[in-house]
């Protein structure tokens, strides 16, 4: 169990238990306790940290709850050629990859990252998906978070969702990056998906001229909050920014939508609700950074009361989803801005968060009522 304590001063310390975890080293050349990752994740047990130099390392999966965390450079991890899974995650258990990318050895090879048929949660922050890469795939999960990552599309396709429930902040995610196909920046199909501060953008066929979507909902609900943008890429033809063929969409009014050639912003028979819908995200989460600076953006003049905890899958409240769990703890309480903000940022100890997850969301108050914001999830990277 995590325990949090909030100084007078400002300073914010997180503090686990260790004596029962473990924390090994992963480096393709050494000296280190493995020169694997997927050795590593053998050797260990559940809530183990494995701390992972850059380099060429084969594929590997990840079926029990350990923490990931790429260190120095290891934003650009070179894979076999098919990436990393995590799988079969059991109820209760939790698995957290920071700050890891993949790239594969061979331009043949697709290093692709796919998460699948999980009952625990996973919680992915600051990954990497090159344009020449694989598809990001997440299916069959219970609750997966994606924050602070780019995810450029790949050769093979872009990023699926299927049958999970996802929280995404702080991301950039774009279509296909191939020079010979194009794909909507994000499909979605019978899922649940929360986005906080990230921006979609489809993609184009450069030899036939065809152009994607930057989301494509097959089925499901999709919530998107006040800073998020979604566009079609540039092409022949009409695209909306949104395709649908059923579910629910709720969105701010704030929220960008850009369709092309005329096309409206969102075609298909989906429901559409759109509510006044804050959103907050953590825009840094790195403890070698020494900081931790959270955002809500919401109506101007509005009173924000910004909440840190464990994250948690989302419960249905009267004022929106709530996505966090155990106990909660006020970072910070006030008015927002005139430019439609309010960031509020605290000191934090770079030796003792690495690995740690952290969940934030506001209380919004203003003139249409009380909301709980869209809200966000960060894993810390090593200092």
């Amino acid at each position: 169990m995590l325990h949090r304590t909030l100084c007078a001063t400002g300073l914010f310390a997180l503090f686990s238990p260790l004596a029962a975890q473990s924390m090994r080293t992963v480096d393709d050349d050494g000296p280190a306790d493995f020169t694997t990752i997927q050795a590593a994740i053998d050797a260990s047990s559940i809530g183990d940290t494995i701390l992972v130099q850059d380099g060429s390392y084969p594929d590997f999966t990840l079926t029990k709850g350990l923490i990931l965390v790429g260190i120095g450079d290891a934003d650009v991890l070179t894979l076999g050629g098919g990436g990393f899974t995590v799988e079969n995650l059991p109820v209760g258990q939790s698995a957290r990859i920071v700050n890891l990318g993949v790239t594969a050895l061979s331009p043949l090879a697709m290093a692709s990252i796919v998460v699948r048929n999980n009952a625990g949660t996973v919680h992915l922050t600051d990954l990497g998906q090159p344009p020449l890469g694989g598809p990001l795939e997440i299916s069959n999960s219970a609750f997966v978070t994606l924050h602070g990552s780019a995810i450029h599309g790949g050769v093979t396709g872009g990023f699926t969702i299927d049958t999970s429930t996802v929280q995404i902040s702080d991301c950039e995610i774009l279509g296909s990056g191939s020079t010979s196909a194009g794909a909507p920046a994000v499909v979605v199909s019978s899922s649940d998906v929360h986005v906080a501060s990230s921006t979609f953008a489809g993609s184009a066929d450069p030899l036939f001229g065809a152009h994607y979507p930057g989301i494509q909902l097959q089925s499901g609900t999709l919530c998107l909050g006040a800073n998020v943008s979604v566009g079609a890429g540039a092409g022949v033809g009409a695209v909306p920014a949104i395709e649908t063929a059923g579910g629910l969409i709720t969105l701010d009014p704030a929220v960008e939508l850009a369709a092309v050639g005329g096309a409206p912003d969102i075609s298909g028979p989906a429901s559409i609700t759109t509510s006044n819908l804050p959103d907050t995200a953590i825009l840094e989460a790195t403890a070698g950074g020494g900081a931790l600076t959270v955002r809500t953006w919401a109506p101007v003049g509005a009173s924000a009361v910004t909440l840190i905890a464990d994250p948690g899958g989302p419960l249905p409240t009267p004022f929106g989803d709530l996505t966090l769990s155990g106990a909660l703890l006020t970072l910070d309480a006030g008015t927002v801005s005139a430019a439609g903000q309010r960031t509020t940022s605290v000191s934090v100890s770079p030796s003792t968060l690495a690995g740690f997850t952290l969940a934030a969301q506001a209380i919004v108050l203003d003139a249409s009522g009380l909301r709980l914001s869209v809200g966000s999830t960060a894993v810390f990277a090593a200092p």
